[in-house]
């Protein structure tokens, strides 16, 4: 399985299939009549199946993407992508040993001025707007150039399958945001009956998203790094 649908069975697909059974169980509805698409037609069915799955995974990955990366963002990276802090040496994400590792390597590789990189060592580096402006670009710049390395010498593999499940559980965070806002607004204006159930359902569908974006957090740091440390390391 190439990489391509690698990445599409695993970060939309199977949300999507998730999603027909997590909203009939934790969603506010008392019952879903999924009966209606069938044909009893097994192969078609299987494949409309597939296909609808898809359609949903496609759907909350573009959610993800304005819903669940800016609060990624927000909360746990200052409001930037990981890839354009994690070398700016004031924020200490990176050891200052790896630093200089990498910037070594990246000097000799890539052909980076020491005046343009040092600006990565400034202690105002992400105090200063202006300064750091200059710092997320060329931290992002330098992971873009390795990362793009990377995959064209199928190296760094452990990495690029971290990038995979962060996708994964990204995806899978949008899903039970989008629950837990279904649940929040049957509570909270009150369009069904008020049950035990619906308040649970409210309550862990929260749970589980905050679960997920947390391990969409760790996965994507992991991602990151991995393409950082293998490269630099060659």
């Amino acid at each position: 399985m190439d990489k391509f649908t690698y990445y599409d069975t695993v970060a939309d697909l199977i949300p999507g299939i998730l999603s027909v059974w997590a909203i009939s169980v934790l969603g506010p509805f008392e019952e879903i009549n999924y009966s209606m698409f069938l044909t009893e037609n097994q192969i078609i069915d299987a494949v409309l199946f597939i296909s609808i799955c898809f359609t949903i995974g496609h759907i909350i990955k573009f959610l993800s993407k304005y819903f669940i990366e800016p609060l990624l963002k927000l909360l746990f990276w200052k409001g930037k992508f990981f890839s354009e802090i994690y070398l700016i040496n004031s924020l200490e994400y990176c050891p200052e040993i790896e630093l200089k590792n990498i910037l070594s390597f990246t000097k000799n590789k890539f052909k980076f001025s020491t005046e343009d990189l040092n600006i990565l060592f400034d202690e105002k580096a992400f105090s200063d707007k202006e300064k750091q402006k200059k710092a997320t670009q060329l931290s992002q710049i330098i992971f873009r150039k390795l990362d793009a390395q990377s995959k064209n010498s199928s190296i760094a593999i452990k990495a690029h399958t971290q990038n995979v499940f962060y996708g994964l559980f990204r995806n899978l965070s949008t899903l039970f945001l989008i629950i837990f806002i279904m649940n929040l607004i049957m509570v909270c204006f009150r369009f069904i009956q008020q049950t035990i159930l619906l308040k649970m359902n409210l309550l862990i569908s929260g749970i589980i998203m905050v679960i997920f974006l947390i391990r969409a957090k760790q996965r994507g740091e992991s991602y990151v790094k991995g393409i950082f440390w293998s490269i630099s390391e060659k």
